[in-house]
């Protein structure tokens, strides 16, 4: 079959004139491009001059190293010399020469280096104009609904949203989804009340709204309501054979009921095939397409692709990285209420990019995102107050965002709330609480001391670091981080007493270092002297059971263990009640004795609870 354009570029240049094939593709334009439509065994000299020759337009990617081709001028003369209608693509604002400037006198020229989008449609409106093609260019817009998944971001938290999904909540996530308003999706072709009013119907018990959800009955509305040609209806369908919503997952019928949809003009079924061709479920993945498919959407003011396009433009996604078209889009999209565009941009704001950095609209669009629910952008809140970003410092409202975010199971905000209680930051100190919360992360596979403490550990900006926590309490991510040791010097240098106390730790085991426990007892020593209630334990037990080199010394024993016993520590109950029982730096009373052991005993219960998940409270 003839192709109705002729594409002619450099070689070097073949990612735009791929993205220049797919657009026009995508919109119902058969190419010819060489090498993808030569047969094997054939002869460019044969197949080049009988394509130009079949074509109806001749499009010419331009740009200086373009014409510095051998090839491109035969190609370009050959079309003059056939009568073909040639449409230039100009890749730059370059100075013509000579020969192009002669075939291209009174051409109209299509300048993609100021906005390749808007030269593509221009170009695409030219050539329905020459070939007669009468196919619809309606755009597009996004999913209504939303999807249970988290996406890292991703520029590392840069959100996307991946999949399709009926009726779920928002959760924490990789490019990462959110918690959508309903919104009134209108349709190009007439359609009757039963067949919308079919649609709502299941909309209703696809949401649970009003009635209890049922994903089954909702199938069998939007299936009656799309025989009926209800575009909405063949939307929904699609998305319930996507999700496996009340019948088996099928990604190849739901892409084709999404089609079906998109032909009647709907924007939300246009936005799941460029989910579909970025996921590479239902059709061949093709980032390009689905870049094109969230711009033709995002131009309608729909927010869900507007947040994709910025996740497309963020990270080069079928269309050149550029940080500030990124942040615009964000910046519509969150403007609207977009949860995940709202961290997006609040992201932009912090770092400064494609935007100038302000930490306080930073903190302004996390806030708006946290109110929403957004577990991450919680967790984020959290930190903004506990180091005073675009806010006034307050720790006790740091603990509140981190305890919302980590009770949806954000691991990140359960090893902060963690490192919260063991420091006693914004809550009255609890070891065993702190334990619990970093349990909890680490059970989610949370295992390198940089993500454990968090957004701004990964990322500086000036934000200390304290890496003891971790080192405390999972003896696991010790041995799993190999620059761990380095780290941990660093932030004990400049005076994180956890840092300290695992530092100890390290000279006390040899880990990654020679033993020292000379250093070992200094470190501990910093640590206890800045009430680290771990660290005067140690330092208790050392001196107790003369350790590390030194000589016991049960006066400094019984000091140290009283200042970790008024904190809770649960094995420092239990060595005072021995020193009072044996007067052992202090004289003997049984009474205390049986004191501390009755505190250790009620202790060592309470931790058996917290470890069997007993309470989180």
């Amino acid at each position: 079959m003839n192709e109705q354009v002729f594409i002619s570029y450099k070689s070097e240049e073949a990612d735009e004139a791929n993205w220049v094939k797919s657009a026009l593709e995508t919109n119902g334009i058969s190419c010819w491009m060489a090498p993808a439509c030569i047969p094997g065994g054939s002869s460019y000299a044969t197949e080049i001059p009988q394509a130009i020759r079949q074509s109806k337009v001749f499009v010419l990617i331009l740009s200086s190293k373009a014409q510095c081709s051998q090839w491109i001028p035969k190609e370009v003369d050959l079309a003059i010399n056939e009568g073909k209608i040639i449409l230039p693509f100009m890749l730059e604002n370059c100075d013509l020469k000579d020969d192009f400037n002669f075939y291209l006198t009174n051409i109209q020229r299509y300048a993609a280096y100021e906005n390749k989008v808007t030269a593509i449609e221009k170009m695409l409106r030219e050539i329905r104009a020459l070939i007669g093609n009468s196919g619809s260019s309606e755009v597009v817009r996004t999913l209504a609904e939303d999807k249970k998944e988290e996406n890292v971001i991703h520029k590392d938290t840069v959100i996307q949203e991946k999949e399709p999904a009926e009726a779920e909540k928002a959760e924490v996530v990789e490019t990462v989804e959110t918690v959508v308003t309903s919104e009134t999706v209108e349709t190009a072709v007439p359609e009757t009340v039963d067949a919308q009013a079919l649609y709502e119907e299941g909309k209703r018990y696809c949401d649970g709204d009003g009635v209890g959800q049922d994903y089954k009955k909702a199938f069998e509305l939007f299936e009656k309501a799309a025989k009926l040609g209800n575009a909405d209806g063949l939307c929904s369908l699609g998305r319930c054979y996507y999700d496996g919503n009340g019948v088996d997952k099928n990604f190849n019928k739901a892409f084709e009921l999404f089609t079906k949809a998109a032909e009647k003009g709907l924007a939300r079924a246009y936005n799941c095939l460029g989910v579909c061709y970025y996921s590479g479920k239902g059709v061949k993945k093709d980032f390009i397409k689905a870049f094109w498919y969230y711009m033709k959407a995002a131009e309608q003011g729909y927010a869900r692709a507007q947040n994709n396009l910025g996740g497309c433009y963020v990270n080069g996604i079928g269309v050149e990285k550029d940080d500030a078209k990124a942040a615009e889009w964000y910046l519509k999209a969150a403007k609207q209420g977009h949860v995940y565009a709202q961290c997006n941009i609040g992201f932009c704001y912090l770092f400064g990019i494609g935007i100038e950095k302000d930490q306080v609209n930073a903190f302004k669009w996390y806030a708006k995102a946290a109110e929403q629910g957004y577990a991450y952008a919680q967790y984020t809140l959290g930190f903004c107050y506990i180091k005073g970003i675009g806010v006034e410092k307050d720790n006790a409202k740091a603990v509140d965002w981190f305890m919302k975010s980590a009770e949806q199971g954000c691991a990140y905000a359960q090893i902060n709330l963690g490192l919260c209680y063991q420091e006693g930051i914004g809550v009255k100190e609890d070891l065993m609480k702190g334990f619990w919360w970093c349990k909890k992360a680490t059970e989610q596979g949370v295992d390198d001391l940089r993500p454990n403490l968090g957004f701004y550990y990964d990322h500086g900006d000036g934000v200390e670091k304290d890496l003891g926590v971790c080192f405390e309490y999972n003896d696991s991510v010790v041995k799993d981080s190999a620059n761990a040791f380095e780290l941990c010097k660093k932030a004990a240098a400049q005076g994180q007493k956890s840092s300290q106390y695992v530092l100890a730790c390290y000279y006390e085991s040899g880990d990654y270092i020679a033993e020292d426990y000379s250093a070992a007892l200094t470190w501990y020593e910093k640590a206890a002297e800045q009430d680290h209630s771990v660290a005067q334990y140690r330092l208790g037990e050392i001196y107790y059971k003369g350790e590390l080199g030194v000589k016991k010394d049960y006066e400094k024993a019984f000091y140290w263990l009283s200042k970790s016993a008024e904190k809770g520590h649960m094995d420092a109950y239990k060595l005072l009640a021995e020193c009072y029982l044996l007067g052992r730096g202090v004289k003997p009373n049984p009474i205390k004795a049986k004191e501390y052991r009755d505190l250790y005993q009620k202790a060592e219960k309470d931790w058996e609870l917290f470890n069997k998940g007993f309470s989180k409270k």
